[in-house]
């Protein structure tokens, strides 16, 4: 379902056409084999931090239906009960689920659940006071704006989520005074932790991140899917995709050791800055989730690249004159939608601006235009590009991209002979900071 083109793999190489490039395009040039041995340690389990791949089991085994079906009776009843409902995590417990938000949830689709805001992602006072004034202000019909909570946090202990969560905490209880238990649903440990301690003496409703889970790569658990569902998308057909997507893998996983085999190629030249890009506005989100995934997953050890962003068209006049001009140290990966999930055509005008030619013609034409364009001047300027295509924005095809690039990852970690699964840089800063706080 998920498909890779290598579009150029180094300066001296370019596809002859883009327009007919096709995931086999240059693949000649890449030696899979390494990538082969690693994708099999991986489904072995023979890698470095095995007992963290938790995430794989759930991809292949059986779907828990009962926990999917719990998840949609929660998420109904956050529906019925709120017009907003906080979702509190940062890092891997909220980027998943943002990210299949904004790529599949329609104005319609909207108007119909609860809106669901993404906080305590940084320290910052502003948004928080800014939230709060808002969430105070009445409807339009004068009523109080109905509110409630998903804080997630397996430990507890992330002092981004700890400190939000006390601040929105008592907020609550002085807005739904008396019903605040009832509108706050945790995710985090199973038996542990501060976050399980709390929870369980206010008897708050609970959802378990597996422990055998990091953070990252949670989004198919009920870190991710519940507010998936609360936000009105489907998860049984983000699930269906993931499970679709991973027995493909495992029948032909040409395309995840064609991507896992460049990205190491260009990374062993000397290419330190893989620049995520895509010109489709439903990617934006799920290029975050991946540049966390490979930021904490490879940055380690003194390897890694750098995950870059460049959301395109609009930093094509900024960033993009880096990209084409700049030093040859970056290479592109293309986030690409196979189907845009609208359409809409430039209307005809009697009056003279210049774009009388395009009348008639569909954006999202026009949008294509400006990637191939954008792919063959970077190729012919010896910018090796790379491109990861979702045949489109549903569910099915999230669900299928989160498989993808978890495995991905799974893969290019062994072949860089680093624990993809533990992130000791992070761990650094919590404890100077807590060190600065206490002194």
């Amino acid at each position: 379902m998920i498909n890779v083109v290598v579009h150029a793999l180094s300066p001296n190489e370019a596809v002859v056409n883009h327009e007919t490039a096709t995931s086999n395009a240059n693949r000649s040039n890449l030696d899979l084999s390494q990538a082969r041995k690693s994708f099999q340690n991986l489904l072995n389990k023979n890698v470095e931090g095995s007992e963290w791949l938790g995430w794989l089991d759930t991809l292949t085994s059986q779907a828990n239906t009962e926990e999917l079906d719990r998840i949609q009776r929660k998420a109904a009843h956050l529906q019925a009960i709120s017009d907003i409902v906080l979702c509190i995590g940062i890092g891997g417990s909220y980027l998943g689920a943002a990210a299949t938000i904004a790529a599949s949830l329609r104005y319609e689709a909207k108007r119909h659940a609860p809106d669901v805001r993404f906080v305590g992602t940084h320290l910052g006072a502003t948004e928080l006071k800014d939230l709060m004034a808002e969430l105070e202000a009445p409807k339009y019909d004068g009523s109080q704006k109905k509110v409630s909570i998903i804080v997630i946090s397996k430990s507890g202990s992330t002092v981004e989520t700890g400190v939000t969560f006390r601040i929105l905490r008592a907020w609550l209880k002085t807005h739904h005074p008396g019903e605040s238990n009832e509108r706050i649903v945790a995710i985090t440990s199973s038996s542990s932790g501060s976050l399980r301690t709390l929870a369980d003496a206010a008897g708050y409703d609970t959802f378990v991140v597996p422990g055998d889970v990091g953070g990252r790569f949670s989004v198919l658990s009920p870190v991710g899917l519940l507010p998936i569902a609360v936000a009105g998308l489907d998860i049984h057909q983000v699930m269906q995709g993931a499970h679709e997507e991973v027995k493909d893998i495992q029948q032909d996983p040409v395309q995840i050791l064609t991507l896992a085999s460049a990205r190491k190629q260009l990374m062993d030249q000397g290419y330190a800055i893989e620049c995520l890009s895509t010109f489709d506005q439903e990617c934006h989100g799920l290029m975050d989730w991946v540049q966390q995934l490979q930021g904490e997953s490879e940055g380690k050890d003194s390897k890694g690249l750098f995950p870059a962003k460049a959301f395109y068209s609009r930093d094509l006049h900024s960033l993009g004159q880096w990209v084409q001009d700049g030093p040859r140290i970056l290479f592109e990966t293309v986030i690409s939608l196979d189907t845009p999930p609208v359409e809409l055509d430039i209307p005809r005008d009697d009056q003279v601006d210049g774009f009388e030619d395009l009348a008639q013609t569909p954006l999202s034409r026009v949008n294509e235009s400006a990637k191939k364009g954008t792919i063959k001047a970077h190729c012919d300027d010896g910018i090796p590009v790379l491109e990861v295509e979702l045949p489109d924005a549903t569910e099915l095809s999230i669900g299928a991209f989160f498989t993808f690039y978890m495995v991905a990852t799974g893969v290019m970690g062994d072949l860089m002979g680093v624990n993809a699964y533990n992130q000791p840089g992070v761990e650094a800063y919590k404890k100077e900071m807590i060190t600065i706080l206490n002194g």
